[in-house]
């Protein structure tokens, strides 16, 4: 084999080399001569053809915007070729609720399409907006945008949240109540036979509602009957429409005239405050009126006021078994 013919070409071959050739040549200089950058056909063509839009202003370096103001090509923000809208500021600035608010008026305030129709679609299946948080948090809107507006939008005032009954006692009024015995009681005057024609009450339960009554010295409110263990909270729910107190019925306790075993007996005593009264006692002289355990500074607000409808202050004699226990 001769050595030429290791370095030369077939006819096929040469012709592709210049094919490659002229194409090369094509795409460096003559794709570009006619797709010049800033082309406001092509910038045209492709915010139509990829749905660009709301990024790419494809007016050209000189236009103006339809409100008159300098577009971002004239400012001259780019990005590659094109110019790019980065943190939009909106077109118009006016009041608007975005409850009731348009899609027109959404795009002059310069929300974009996308965000328009997520509000609009919310408020079409019954949601509202009350505030800044819950419109930013539909899908698409701008935060910086409607920081800007943020002096522009007025929101409805949100209805206050109708308060509800616990789920059990609804239940027990929706379902139960129109086939039970209606009867009621009052509870600081009824005996233990009163008490168990009421649904759920016993003869065990009946006597530890009187116990309890009877160391308490009479119930203040109705809601008092859950401090007692064996009242459950439904049965208390099932109950509670057919309880009533009266306080003029309770029995209270004198201060001046009561040792320490009748005080430590109530439900709301313990033996500290039971001996902080009966030294108060002691040193003071009997009480005058039932707030001065008040005086008491080791006494919280909570406890004076949960004990004071259950003392008295009319019997001046201090017996002398009324001693503090140690």
């Amino acid at each position: 084999m001769l050595p030429r013919e290791h370095y030369t070409f077939t006819r096929k071959e040469r012709n592709g080399i210049f094919v490659f050739f002229v194409l090369t040549l094509f795409f460096m200089y003559g794709l570009p001569a006619i797709f010049k950058p800033g082309d406001r056909l092509s910038e045209a063509v492709l915010a139509k053809e990829f749905d660009i839009s709301d990024t790419l202003d494809y007016r050209g370096p000189d236009a103006e915007s339809a409100d008159g103001t300098e577009s971002d090509f004239a400012s001259g923000r780019t990005v590659g070729s094109y110019s790019y809208s980065g943190n939009k500021r909106p077109r118009e600035k006016f009041a608007f609720n975005p409850n009731n608010v348009g899609m027109d008026s959404l795009l002059r305030l310069g929300f974009s399409k996308f965000a328009s129709n997520n509000l609009i679609n919310y408020r079409n299946k019954g949601g509202r907006i009350y505030n800044l948080d819950k419109l930013k948090s539909i899908y698409g809107m701008d935060q910086a945008l409607i920081e800007d507006l943020r002096e522009f939008i007025v929101f409805d005032v949100q209805p206050v949240a109708e308060k509800k009954e616990p789920l059990e006692k609804q239940e027990f009024i929706k379902n139960k109540i129109a086939t039970v015995e209606l009867h009621f009681v009052e509870l600081n005057g009824a005996d233990t036979t009163e008490l168990m024609k009421l649904k759920g009450i016993g003869r065990y339960k009946a006597n530890r509602i009187i116990e309890y009554r009877q160391r308490l010295g009479g119930f203040l409110d109705v809601s008092q009957l859950r401090e007692i263990p064996q009242i459950e909270d439904s049965l208390y729910y099932e109950l509670e429409p057919f309880l009533s107190v009266n306080p003029e019925l309770i029995q209270k306790t004198d201060l001046n005239a009561a040792d320490y075993r009748t005080l430590i007996r109530h439900p709301y005593m313990t033996k500290e405050a039971v001996n902080l009264i009966l030294n108060y006692r002691k040193q003071h002289g009997p009480y005058k009126k039932p707030e001065e355990i008040k005086r008491i500074r080791a006494f919280k607000e909570d406890f004076v006021n949960k004990i004071l409808p259950y003392i008295k202050a009319d019997n001046p004699v201090v017996q002398q078994e009324g001693s503090a226990q140690n």
